[in-house]
Parts: C-alpha cells; sequence; structure tokens
C-alpha cells in the first residue's frame, strides 16, 4: 500500500517533504488499507492523496500534542532536562511547520523557550489546547474533502474515514479507536 500512497503522491507532484514523512505516518499499512482508502475515495487519486496528506497532518499534529501534554506535566521541575526538552519540542514543531508553512513557527519556538526559562506553564495548557484544537481541524477538512469529492452522505463519510483510519492504526487524542460518532466530536 505505501508504495501505492507514494506513487499517488509523486504524481501530484507532493513536496518531498511529504514523501519523507508518509512511510512513517503510514508505517504497517496492509492491503486492506488501501481497500478501505479507495472505497472512502471511489477510486479518485487526486482525493486520495488529499485524504493520506490529511493522515500525514493527523500524524504529525498527534505527534504535537502528546509532546505539549508531557512538556504541561513536567512543569516548572523540568529544569534539569530543559535542553532535551527544548530540542524534542523545536524538532516537533519543525515536522509541523514542514507539514504546514502557514503555521506561526516563530511563535510556536518563543512558547518553547518561553517553556524551558520555567516562565510559561499557562502558556503550554493553551499550547495543549491549541494543538488538540488543530488535530480536529484537520479530520473536518479530511471529512470535508471527501464528502464533496465523492457525494458519500455525512454517515457514510463518517464510516469510512473510521475504518481507514482504525485500519492504519490512527486512534483518537484519547488513545480509542475511531468511530462513526467520535469522529465528529
Amino acid at each position: 500500500m505505501m508504495k501505492k500512497i507514494i506513487r499517488i503522491l509523486e504524481g501530484l507532484k507532493v513536496d518531498d517533504t511529504w514523501l519523507r514523512v508518509a512511510p512513517f505516518a503510514l508505517a504497517g499499512c496492509r492491503k486492506e488499507s488501501y481497500g478501505k482508502l479507495t472505497r472512502l475515495c471511489r477510486r479518485k487519486e487526486t482525493l486520495m492523496a488529499v485524504v493520506v496528506a490529511g493522515v500525514i497532518g493527523l500524524y504529525s499534529a498527534k505527534k504535537h500534542v502528546e509532546l505539549c501534554k508531557k512538556a504541561v506535566k513536567a512543569g516548572r521541575n523540568a529544569s534539569g532536562d530543559s535542553d532535551r526538552e527544548l530540542n524534542k519540542y523545536l524538532d516537533a514543531i519543525w515536522r509541523v511547520y514542514l507539514l504546514d508553512t502557514s503555521i506561526d513557527k516563530q511563535r510556536l519556538i518563543e512558547k518553547a523557550i518561553g517553556y524551558v526559562s520555567g516562565k510559561l506553564d499557562q502558556e503550554l495548557s493553551h499550547s495543549l489546547t491549541e494543538a488538540k484544537k488543530e488535530y480536529k481541524a484537520i479530520i473536518q477538512q479530511i471529512m470535508g474533502a471527501v464528502q464533496a469529492g465523492t457525494g458519500h452522505s455525512e454517515n457514510a463519510v463518517h464510516g469510512y474515514l473510521s475504518a481507514f483510519l482504525n485500519s492504519i492504526g490512527c486512534t483518537t487524542l484519547g488513545g480509542k479507536r475511531f468511530t462513526r460518532q467520535n469522529i465528529s466530536k
């Protein structure tokens, strides 16, 4: 499946960054996953690439949320590990920025540096909230693109997308499998 996805992305002349990240985002995909993706997108290759790009965005956003959670938990007691934590945070910011250059990278970096100096616990909580919103927004964008591109009903999109995301091991931010009900929340 991964080779087929890479071929579709290459055919659309997708930025090389996406191609480097794609194998990590879709690691372990099976033929079954590709079948679910084609059902979701009605074999429209451009739409399939949009969904895959969205999944890569979900993967990156989820990593960012996890990093924010760790930083919030660490709080002010993290000063001994500050350099290592800063590097992890900056790495996550960079990955997210490569996927979406419209993100204000400088603002996120300032928050990261503020965190390491132990001044912005409240900012970190806000950053976590924003990261969660971004994750939910990406899911909504994928659903909107599929519905507009295929004519599937909203209920069908929720069902097909849930099945596809579950088949590639993607979970909600709480670590649960996607369902028709929770994918739209």
